[in-house]
């Protein structure tokens, strides 16, 4: 639905109006204006509105009330209207950076780079309309780019990336000193260095190339994530002696019996697996013994699908982690956290390959000290939305229990599907005879876009931004 009609008369007016950044003005009153005699911003009052059409005196009330407290969101179309930019972007540009958006930007024009779908050349566009003397090596321009780099590898998954690969990002957009760039960034706040890890070899020096940086709030995120994950395995007690195991190993083989046990003494534990190898059978016996025990028990899962099918399978409540976690709306927090934990003993997370960096650093922040967590998923299915190869990592980490179930279970559900994405996981891909299978696989079961890897991300220099920008003689 396209915005508000503009009406005609000062330029800045008439894109505030027709971006639909007047609250609660709809496309036909914005139309009746200029026949009110409303054209500029200082013709809004409740007299002039009460005389369009339709439009009561309460109602004209309402509208006066809004323009004026919508005055700040003016502030900021005046600057992108005066840059050349579109009006709509200073929903985002308030919401962002606050009542002082307009000052803000005044003060660092290239603090647009916070808002996605803004790119370099809109935000240096910006800088040449309001700083008198804008220069490509502004440092404010240099720490930008830097937090835009590295907002960029996020959208395919990276929370870090190494400090060379931002350091090329930089030189390609004309930063001559990359170095100060960074130092730059990171003395904001905003961007994290991380030191590369030391050598297993304690008379080897570590090795600089490997140092990283990532945004602050993904950073922090992986180092709650590596402390929790330290913290609940120091702290879980045994819940039942393993010879409890018995009660339900009717039916699991030995690698899901393994997985039940190590859920009985190890504070984090995971069992992965692909599809029909048992890990919901395995997760049902774990809920089975731990219910005959007394036991506290959450499950969870990332969607609210998924949580249906583990509360169908265990017949046990389940719920999805942001309602576990109680998630606060639009504020994107949580009410469960260290001050407000979990009352569980233990906690069951399925379809774990989907859950982000930071999702999993709230989770582990609200098991409080001797919570037991089992992690189910596939590392080769589903990935999260948000950045972090949480799964993954963990896995590779080895710093927690794994069990992987590989024997085929479940092979007349789906036809030939669960067959031939075990064959593809070990390596193989086997001829498929059944129709369904074959259109199915016009894609690899299990396959995903590129996470962890930094090699699957190199930063993508834009169109010389500045060249395309009508500047001043003095550059």
């Amino acid at each position: 639905m396209s915005g508000p009609s503009a009406p005609a008369g000062d330029p800045v007016f008439a894109a505030f109006c027709g971006a639909g950044l007047w609250p609660g003005l709809g496309r036909r009153t914005a139309a009746e204006l200029p026949g009110a005699g409303i054209t500029a911003p200082d013709d809004v009052t409740a007299d002039r509105l009460v005389k369009i059409p339709l439009v009561g005196r309460q109602r004209a009330e309402r509208l006066f009330s809004s323009f004026l407290a919508a005055a700040p969101t003016y502030e900021v179309v005046e600057l992108l209207v005066g840059a050349g930019l579109q009006a709509k972007l200073a929903a985002g540009v308030a919401d962002a950076l606050g009542p002082d958006a307009a000052r803000r930007l005044r003060d660092d024009p290239w603090a647009l780079l916070s808002l996605t779908g803004v790119t370099l050349a809109d935000a240096d566009r910006l800088a040449i309309a309001v700083l008198t003397g804008a220069d490509r090596q502004d440092s404010r321009r240099g720490r930008a780019i830097v937090g835009l780099t590295l907002r960029t590898a996020t959208r395919d998954g990276h929370t870090v990336l190494p400090a060379d690969l931002v350091v090329a990002a930089l030189q390609a957009e004309g930063i001559a000193d990359p170095a100060a760039a960074i130092v730059a960034a990171v003395e904001s706040g905003d961007v994290l260095e991380h030191e590369p890890p030391e050598p297993d070899d304690p008379d080897t020096e570590p090795d600089p190339a490997l140092r990283a940086l990532s945004l602050a709030r993904y950073g922090m995120a992986e180092e709650a994530v590596a402390e929790g994950i330290a913290r609940l395995a120091a702290s879980a007690a045994r819940i039942a002696d393993p010879a409890s195991v018995r009660s339900v190993a009717q039916g699991l083989d030995e690698a899901q019996k393994k997985a039940v046990a190590q859920v009985l003494g190890s504070g984090v534990s995971l069992l992965t697996g692909g599809p029909g190898t048992g890990k919901s059978r395995t997760v049902a016996a774990v809920v089975k013994l731990l219910r005959a025990k007394g036991t506290e028990i959450a499950l969870a899962a990332p969607t609210g699908r998924a949580a249906k099918r583990l509360e169908e399978l265990t017949d046990h409540p389940a719920t999805t982690v942001h309602r576990l976690l109680g998630a606060q709306g639009m504020t994107g927090g949580f009410a469960r956290n260290e001050e407000w934990p979990l009352d569980a003993d233990v906690v069951v997370v399925d379809e774990a390959s989907m859950l982000d960096v930071e999702l999993t650093a709230a989770l582990l922040e609200a098991c409080p000290d001797g919570t037991h967590l089992l992690l189910v998923g596939d590392p080769a299915q589903l990935p999260s939305i948000g950045p972090g190869h949480v799964l993954g990592d963990i896995i590779d980490s080895g710093a927690v229990p794994v069990t992987e179930l590989t024997t085929l279970y479940r092979q007349a559900e789906g036809g030939a599907i669960a067959r031939l994405a075990t064959a593809v996981r070990e390596g193989e891909l086997p001829p498929v005879d059944s129709r369904t299978a074959r259109s199915s696989s016009s894609r690899p079961p299990g396959a995903r876009r590129p996470r962890a890897g930094w090699s699957s991300w190199s930063p993508t220099p834009s169109p010389a931004p500045w060249a395309s920008i009508r500047r001043p003689s003095r550059w």
